[in-house]
């Protein structure tokens, strides 16, 4: 009886330990990964006292996808300028529940929030992103797209809201 008890103890404290161990390491159940989160990094750039940063997201999240396979983006909007962000091969992005991808007001006739370019093997889940219609600096251009996807192959986008871009969604 006292083995059992000493068992029983044992197994819990395990999944106790067990448990706190997956959430600091930010392990993800629904992909059996680890993941890398974003939100830090983007919370660095909110609170910096630099104006460009305070309001353009891209080079840190684009020096993060560089980094990283899985990247899981933070659950607010981040601001891309003409640059846009580029995935690499065998990269996982994942929006959250209130994630947006905005696009600074631009006056390029031409441009990709979102760049799907010479890679392969990449999935996109939740995609919300918002284009600069509505601010477009001046009427030149009919090619801002939410999603550009060339040269590419084996690409998923599940479940994809696009809205207001220079030219076409995706």
């Amino acid at each position: 009886m006292k083995y059992i008890f000493c068992f029983i103890a044992l197994f819990v404290v395990s999944c106790v330990y067990s448990q706190s161990l997956i959430e600091s390491e930010n392990y993800d159940l629904f992909l059996n990964k680890r993941n890398y989160n974003l939100t830090t990094y983007i919370n660095k750039s909110i609170q910096s006292n630099d104006f460009v940063k305070r309001n353009n997201d891209t080079s840190y999240i684009q020096s993060l996808l560089d980094k990283q396979k899985i990247v899981i983006l933070p659950n607010d909007s981040i601001f891309i300028d003409d640059r846009g962000l580029y995935v690499r091969d065998e990269q996982i992005l994942i929006f959250r529940e209130k994630t947006v991808l905005k696009k600074i007001a631009t006056d390029k006739g031409s441009y990709g929030i979102l760049n799907i370019s010479n890679v392969k093997n990449v999935k996109i889940f939740n995609a919300n992103i918002v284009g600069d219609r509505e601010l477009h600096l001046n009427d030149i251009g009919q090619w801002g797209m939410g999603i550009l996807i060339k040269d590419s192959s084996e690409i998923e986008i599940i479940s994809p809201f696009i809205k207001d871009t220079w030219g076409d969604d995706i």
